[in-house]
């Protein structure tokens, strides 16, 4: 049995998606690099961070409290949520910008 023209063109269409779907597959067994890809909202958790480039971060309102340092030798607090930057020691605040 032929196909017609249309069935002719419809293979070849799957056939072509097809193909780009299994040389994506294979790049990445391959460990190659991925244009795209779907990740399922809030499937990336912290645990599965291993770095983070602060050139990467953008952000709009940062309203959190980040430690950069290690808060049991001293770090320097960003405190959006009060809006003041704090500079520790082990124990005690030193600095205090912003708001007390």
């Amino acid at each position: 049995m032929a196909l017609n023209t249309l069935e002719k063109l419809l293979l070849d269409r799957q056939v072509a998606r097809l193909t780009g779907a299994v040389r994506r597959i294979e790049r990445m067994l391959q460990g190659q690099p991925i244009d795209t890809v779907r990740i399922a909202d809030l499937a990336v958790t912290s645990a599965k961070i291993a770095s983070l480039a602060v050139s990467k971060l953008t952000v709009g309102v940062f309203s959190e409290i980040m430690d950069v340092g290690t808060p049991a030798s001293g770090s320097v607090k960003i405190d959006g949520e009060n809006n003041r930057i704090v500079v520790e020691d082990a124990t005690d605040p030193r600095i205090v910008i912003g708001e007390v």
